[in-house]
């Protein structure tokens, strides 16, 4: 089933509806014009939607580079990740300001806050773009 991401308007947190509501709560708003999604995520303040096709779209808050498009600039409407084709499956978490995608061969690719390592690159930096991880 093919889906279009929505969120709750005036929200700090990004969250996700695809059901009905009662009444007395906000409605679901629409994403920019994504179509044809087969999977979303939701960071800290960010969301992450996949295509049909593997492309990875990303919009909300990118402090460290969590959105992938080369900035470190907040975005109010989807942005393409750089750099990333082929995805199959996306994570990110609440408290995340990380992303991990696989592609169709198995390839892991992070990007975001690097703090800790986890963008894989064997530092501790963040990435604002996708970053191929090297697994043993």
């Amino acid at each position: 089933m093919l889906v279009a991401p929505f969120v709750f308007p005036k929200s700090y947190h990004i969250f996700f509806s695809f059901q009905t509501r009662p009444n007395n709560t906000p409605s679901p708003t629409k994403i920019g014009t994504l179509a044809n999604i087969v999977s979303v995520a939701a960071g800290s303040g960010s969301g992450y939607a996949l295509d049909v096709d593997g492309k990875v779209y990303a919009w909300g808050y990118n402090g460290y580079g969590q959105l992938g498009d080369g900035t470190s600039t907040n975005r109010l409407q989807p942005v393409q990740v750089t750099d990333l084709t082929d995805i199959e499956e996306i994570s990110s978490g609440s408290y995340a300001y990380h992303v991990l995608a696989r592609k169709k061969d198995g390839t892991i690719y992070a990007w975001g806050r690097g703090n800790y390592g986890q963008v894989g690159n064997g530092t501790t930096s963040n990435s604002n773009k996708p970053v191929k991880i090297t697994l043993p």
